[in-house]
C-alpha cells in the first residue's frame, strides 16, 4: 500500500480501510481491521441465514412455487452445462423474484 501508484481492490477490505485513513485513523491497525471484518462476516451469516430460513418457510408455505422455481434451475442448468458458475445466477429470474418478495413480506429484523 504504501508503493506509489497502488490503487487498492474494490473490496470490502480496502473500503474500510479507506475510512480509517480518511478519518485519521491512519495508523492501518490490522487487529483493529480484522475486528471489523469479522464483525461485518457476523452480521452477514446472520442476516442471510434468516433470509434463507425465512425463504423456505414461504416455499412450505407455498409449495405451488416449488415445481416453478425447480423447473427454472434445471433449464438454466442444462443451458449452463450443469454449473452454477458464470452467468447462472443472473438467469434464474423467477428465483430472485421469489427471493426478493419473500423478504419483502418477512424483512430481516
Amino acid at each position: 500500500m504504501d508503493k506509489p501508484g497502488f490503487g487498492g481492490s474494490d473490496d470490502i477490505v480496502q473500503w474500510m480501510l479507506n475510512e480509517r485513513i480518511k478519518k485519521s485513523f491512519g495508523d492501518k491497525d490490522y487487529s483493529k481491521m480484522a475486528q471489523f471484518q469479522l464483525q461485518l462476516s457476523f452480521a452477514a451469516v446472520h442476516t442471510t441465514s434468516m433470509a434463507l430460513v425465512n425463504m423456505l418457510f414461504d416455499l412450505i408455505a407455498y409449495p405451488n412455487n416449488l415445481a416453478i422455481l425447480r423447473e427454472e434451475v434445471n433449464e438454466n442448468l442444462a443451458k449452463n452445462d450443469g454449473s452454477f458458475k458464470g452467468n447462472f445466477i443472473k438467469s434464474i429470474a423467477k428465483v430472485d423474484s421469489f427471493m426478493k418478495e419473500s423478504q419483502r413480506h418477512d424483512p430481516v429484523g
